[in-house]
């Protein structure tokens, strides 16, 4: 299945119609950078972070690529060019030995019910540990897997266990416990930096909320009171189960957190509508 469901694909500054442009040139050595962005009455949110992240990942894979307004234009294009009003739309940069390209197009998205908001979501633990966790990199044989596992067991996500059994982010998106007034996640460096974790570890500051960072083995996760798991398409999301430890849904830091952050995304827009 074609990972595009847009009428067209920007690839490098080009146009191409709908499924006419292949999205990799499929070499196994190559390195595939990219950024998942949600988009809201038009807007792309929060484009500057992720553009910001995906120069960061550049980095970290040195790897040397275009200006962040050349990132930007594609964005823009791609938005227009395909009508998309709500939804999510990927940057992906892939850089083999002697080419770098670039494609920014619309993906399907799959963001929880309301019934899912209410009532939590359960989630599996599953060994798996990224080799640098904090660059933003396509592993597709592992994403492909990850789906496939999550379907079997039922689940929404899969929470990730290291090598020495301690829980570190999702599949596709972070982690957080809750204990008293206290936010538990696992050390920064050990996990990719999402741009929803970077505007909650910002409203917990505000709020006088701790976040504690420390490493969370698997057979220390009863004592948590709730657990919550964010990201671009989740938002934030209360976690009901993992595995067979149940968490209360109905966490009032949980409930603070998500208040704050709509209010986030509602002033961004608000100022990328004037700016725009």
């Amino acid at each position: 299945m074609k990972e595009n469901i847009g009428n067209f694909i920007i690839a490098n500054g080009k146009l191409f119609i709908n499924n006419s442009c292949q999205l990799s040139n499929g070499l196994p050595n190559n390195i595939q950078l990219y950024e998942v962005m949600r988009v809201i009455d038009g807007m792309p949110l929060f484009m500057e972070e992720h553009i910001e992240r995906l120069l960061k990942s550049a980095t970290i894979k040195e790897i040397s690529i275009k200006s962040k307004e050349y990132y930007y234009e594609q964005i823009s294009e791609c938005i227009k060019i395909n009508s998309i009003k709500n939804g999510n739309i990927k940057l992906k940069v892939e850089q083999n030995a002697d080419k770098q390209d670039c494609y920014c197009y619309h993906i399907a998205h799959k963001y929880p019910t309301q019934e899912q908001y209410e009532q939590g979501v359960d989630v599996a633990l599953y060994p798996y540990e990224r080799e640098e966790p904090q660059a933003k990199v396509l592993v597709p044989d592992w994403r492909k897997k990850a789906e496939e596992i999550k379907k079997e067991k039922n689940v929404y996500e899969l929470l990730l266990l290291n090598k020495q059994d301690c829980i570190t982010e999702g599949s596709k998106s972070n982690l957080f416990f809750i204990k008293g007034n206290k936010l538990y996640t696992s050390p920064s460096e050990t996990i990719l930096q999402g741009i929803t974790l970077q505007k909650i570890v910002e409203i917990a500051k505000e709020k006088n909320i701790e976040i504690i960072e420390q490493e969370i083995p698997k057979h220390d996760i009863s004592p948590f009171e709730a657990a919550f798991i964010s990201g671009t398409s989740p938002n934030i999301l209360s976690i009901r189960q993992i595995d067979d430890i149940n968490y209360d849904v109905d966490n009032s830091i949980i409930k603070e957190l998500s208040t704050a952050y709509h209010l986030i995304i509602d002033k961004y827009l608000e100022n990328a509508r004037i700016h725009s």
